[in-house]
This record gives structure tokens, C-alpha cells and sequence, in this order.
């Protein structure tokens, strides 16, 4: 594989905060896809990769101006998310050049109290389901009714995506009941309820254990392959088509249901430039109008210098929604302020969110969470439990980036996996191989 050497990021990134000075929209889009995308195909970190990725999907979809939805993105905003971008490289760049110097490979074992417990638990989130839909009806299909749902069920609920995150790095239970009942079954109960966001999340974080399970250690260095030759390759490829199924067909639902929401032919004919062709659109539809959205809420409040005067930071206060009473999300609060369709709240993103407790600041913060995954990354490539916080850290980064405001659900998802990993217990190996033993698939 060709590798980019450090000349090449620095002539790149040269180029980029010159083109800040110019202020020349396309040329600061065109550098910074650029630069995102040569580290997501050459660089041979796979952490960096993956997050590379990520930031690239996230910028270079919402950010063609094809489209007037959302009105057109300012020059000031795509300038923040440039050098929020620039600050996690950074991090990135400083951690790929550390050495793993440990030889010692940590698994998670078995447990019988693991497999009853998470049984119960799977149960109870059903019988919640079940409770819901005999009282509000079919949420699948029609979305609108989430919104009536307690934020504290709703939790409940969710609570079970996490399961399959420590379920598939246990020893030798690879059986079809198995895969079915503790990899399947935990992630439908909070796809039955409409959050698919989540539970594309943790399909994301399973093919990245897979991943990391198969990796080969170079001399113990941060410097990685994954043996493509030894990867089953239709599991990953299978994990990545549910999700955009997932995506796409409730998207096609929400819109065909709903009396609110236009479908998609009318929002083409609305929104999008006619000389875009068609059938790009229709490839791009879900994926664009779901991160245009939050990109450009973002866009509004950086361009009229929001703020919302609040007791607790606009950032914190979805924390408060599970306490007694009603209590404002800010997503509404936000939507009050600028306008939304709907009962649903806004999404501003991590940069929109944040700019309007912190201002200019708001940059600073994706970089400081990249941090804490660089940090379990490290410690993932030779202990199965870091594995799985490295994965889980990965996906509450990407929702928290889409979110924009901090959820309750981000601290108890750490709680379950560490309760999880806790009842499962760990036992340590002396293994001078560079190999990894273990396979998730076969």
C-alpha cells in the first residue's frame, strides 16, 4: 500500500489555512476532502482510519451546496469544521507514533451469570416494547408517536443495543442461537421504537471488534495490517448492507407515513438543484438531508451568533430530561428559537451545539473526546475489554458529533458494558506470538 509520508500532510495542510485567508468556499472543500481522504485510504493507523472516515462522510456530503435545504452554508461554518477537523489529525497524528511495548494478550471468559442476566434484561426491553405499541400504536412505521415516549423507557429500552458489544468477544460461543440471541435479538427492540441512528452505531462498533480482533501486531507497534486474506469478508459486508438498509427503508417509511414529512419526489422537486442529476440524489437522499440538516441548523447558529439563555449550558441539558416532571429538551428549545416541523427536536451537531454555550471554542472539543478513543485504542490491540470500550467510545463520539447536545444515554452506556464485563471477569495470557488466536466468525 502507497503511504503518505509527513511532507506531503504538511504541504496539504499548507495549502488548507491558505485558502482560509482567500475565503474561497470550493477551495477550502476541495483541500479539506482532500487531506481527509488520503489519510482514510494510505494511512496505515486504523484508528485514524476509521475516524478519518468518518469526519470525510460528514463533511463531504452536507457540505455540496446542491441543494437550498437548510439555506446555503456560510463561509464561517465550513471555516469551524476545517479547523475542528485540522485538531483531530493533530491528535491523531501524535498517537499513531506510539509504541505498544506490552506482550501480554487479556481476553474476556465465560460466565453463566453473563448469559442468564442478559437474557432477563433482553426480556424486559421486549415486554417495554410490547407495553408501548399496545398503547401508542406502531411506532416503526409511524414515527411521530416516539416523541411521546418517556425518555426513561426509552433508555430502558436502548439499554440492550450495548449486549452484542461484549457478547462477541467471548471465548467459543459462535453457535446460530448465539449469534442470535445475543448479537440479533438486543439490537431490535430500540429498532422497533425508531433509533436506528443507535443501533447503526452498533453494528459500526461490531465490525470495528471484528476488526481489531484479526488485526496482525508489527513488532508490537501502533503501525497495523488487518489480514484481508483471513477476514470473512461477507460479514463485514453484510453488517455494513443492514445498515444502510436499516437507513434507508425508515427514512422511505417516515416519509410514505407521515402527514408532516415530504416524501422524497417532493423534496427534489423543492430543494435540489435541477442540474444534480437525479439518480445521485436519490443514492445520497437519506444520508445528505439527515447531516445537511444538523449541518445547517449549525450554519444558522454560527451566522446569527446564537445563544440561549439558560441556567444549565444548552450542552448539558438533555441530562435533566429523566428527572420528574416535563422537562425541556434542548433540541426544543432550539427548534422554539429557529423553527422545526414537527415534535421532534433539532440536531446542531458537536459544533453547533457547543457554539452556543462556548462560541469559537466549540472547535477545541471533538479533539479533546478524540483523546479519550485514541487512549482506549491503545490499549485495545492486546485487551479484549478495551476492544470493547475503544468501540463504544468510537460510536458515542459519532453521535455525540451528529447529536450536538450530551445524553444520559452516553454515561449509562458505559455503565452496561462495564457491568457486562465486570460479571464476565478477565484472565490473562502469555503469548510471544504476534498472531491473534481468537476469530469472531468462524
Amino acid at each position: 500500500m502507497l503511504i503518505v509520508n509527513w511532507s506531503t500532510n504538511l504541504f496539504l495542510f499548507l495549502f488548507l489555512f491558505i485558502s482560509f485567508f482567500i475565503e474561497n468556499y470550493v477551495l477550502t472543500f476541495c483541500l479539506m476532502s482532500l487531506i481527509l481522504t488520503i489519510q482514510v485510504f494510505f494511512n496505515k493507523d486504523l484508528n485514524f482510519r476509521i475516524i478519518s472516515c468518518f469526519l470525510l462522510i460528514y463533511f463531504c456530503i452536507p457540505f455540496l451546496n446542491i441543494s437550498s435545504y437548510r439555506g446555503n452554508i456560510n463561509y464561517e461554518t465550513i471555516l469551524l469544521y476545517c479547523l475542528s477537523n485540522v485538531l483531530v489529525l493533530i491528535v491523531l497524528f501524535c498517537f499513531s507514533k506510539f509504541k505498544t511495548t506490552n506482550i501480554k494478550f487479556i481476553y474476556v471468559k465465560n460466565n453463566v451469570n453473563v448469559y442468564v442476566i442478559a437474557l432477563f434484561h433482553i426480556m424486559f426491553a421486549y415486554i417495554l416494547v410490547a407495553y408501548l405499541y399496545i398503547r401508542f400504536g406502531n411506532i416503526l412505521t409511524n414515527q411521530e408517536l416516539r416523541f411521546y415516549i418517556s425518555p426513561l423507557i426509552g433508555y430502558l429500552i436502548k439499554s440492550t443495543i450495548y449486549i452484542p458489544l461484549v457478547f462477541i468477544v467471548l471465548k467459543n460461543q459462535r453457535s446460530y442461537f448465539y449469534k442470535i440471541s445475543f448479537l440479533i435479538l438486543p439490537l431490535i427492540p430500540a429498532f422497533l421504537i425508531g433509533s436506528r441512528g443507535t443501533v447503526i452505531m452498533v453494528i459500526f462498533g461490531l465490525i470495528i471488534i471484528s476488526l481489531l480482533m484479526r488485526l496482525e501486531k508489527n513488532n508490537f507497534t501502533n503501525n497495523i495490517n488487518v489480514q484481508y486474506e483471513k477476514l470473512k469478508k461477507i460479514h463485514i459486508f453484510s453488517g455494513l448492507f443492514l445498515s444502510v438498509s436499516i437507513l434507508y427503508s425508515i427514512f422511505y417509511i417516515r416519509r410514505m407515513a407521515s402527514n408532516i414529512y415530504m416524501s422524497s419526489s417532493e423534496l427534489l422537486k423543492k430543494y435540489f438543484d435541477i442540474s444534480v442529476p437525479v439518480v445521485f440524489i436519490y443514492m445520497i437522499l437519506p444520508i445528505y438531508l439527515n447531516l445537511r440538516e444538523t449541518v445547517g441548523i449549525a450554519n444558522q447558529i454560527i451566522t446569527k451568533n446564537l445563544n440561549i439563555d439558560n441556567y444549565i449550558p444548552m450542552f448539558f441539558l438533555e441530562l435533566v430530561t429523566i428527572l420528574p416532571g416535563k422537562q425541556p429538551s434542548p433540541g426544543i428549545l432550539l427548534g422554539e428559537l429557529i423553527g422545526k416541523s414537527g415534535d421532534a427536536g433539532l440536531t446542531p451537531g458537536i459544533i453547533g451545539g457547543l457554539y452556543l454555550d462556548f462560541g469559537y471554542y466549540s472547535i477545541i472539543f471533538p479533539a479533546l473526546f478524540i483523546l479519550i478513543i485514541c487512549w482506549f485504542y491503545r490499549r485495545s490491540l492486546l485487551n479484549d475489554k478495551y476492544k470493547v470500550l475503544y468501540a463504544l467510545s468510537l460510536i458515542q463520539f459519532f453521535h455525540i458529533y451528529h447529536r450536538g447536545f450530551l445524553k444520559i444515554e452516553y454515561f449509562i452506556s458505559f455503565l452496561i458494558v462495564i457491568f457486562y464485563l465486570y460479571l464476565s471477569g478477565f484472565f490473562t495470557i502469555q503469548n510471544e506470538s504476534t498472531s491473534r488466536p481468537l476469530s469472531i466468525t468462524s
